[in-house]
């Protein structure tokens, strides 16, 4: 359902989601390849293998390898709200803003939520991280939590002035 909601609401958007290899050994795995086949989903695996939480920062992998032109980072499992199109749509109108990010709830108020890992935007070719992806992978290897929204925050918001103009924070829950 997220899929076809997301190709309705996002039509010139392409989804990309990163597997592991031993999940084409998962008897579900043919959900995948419906996807792919009938929906234009592309599946592509990451060769290498996990032992917690390193998968998080497989959706970071087209920001770092230049992959696209604007990228929409999500959880795949959340139906996007009205809000959130809403700030999806001006952050893809306005030409000023490299970086958006969405704080979905009243918790997502303080520095180590200033971005959220699962609802972020980048202009692509307008952010150097500063790292590849291979590293990335390497960092999330010896983490011992999930680096995706430290390694966010770390990187991409420590410039003030910068952020000033192009970062978009769009507080989206009421209860603020």
């Amino acid at each position: 359902a997220v899929i076809c909601i997301n190709k309705i609401l996002y039509p010139n958007f392409n989804v990309k989601i990163h597997i592991s290899p031993n999940i084409k050994e998962h008897k579900l795995y043919k959900l995948f390849e419906s996807l792919e086949r009938d929906f234009g989903v592309s599946i592509e695996v990451i060769e290498r293998d996990y032992k917690k939480t390193e998968p998080t920062v497989w959706r970071y992998k087209p920001l770092l390898e230049k992959e696209c032109d604007i990228l929409l980072c999500r959880d795949i499992d959340s139906i996007p709200t009205a809000d959130e199109v809403l700030s999806v749509y001006y952050f893809i109108q306005n030409d000023e803003i490299k970086i958006s990010t969405m704080r979905s709830h009243y918790a997502h108020a303080g520095t180590p939520t200033i971005m959220m890992a699962g609802l972020c935007s980048f202009k692509v070719k307008d952010i150097n991280v500063g790292i590849s992806f291979g590293e990335l992978l390497d960092i999330s290897d010896n983490s011992e939590w999930g680096i995706d929204q430290q390694f966010l925050i770390q990187t991409l918001t420590k410039d003030k002035e910068w952020n000033k103009n192009h970062f978009l924070d769009c507080k989206l829950s009421k209860d603020r």
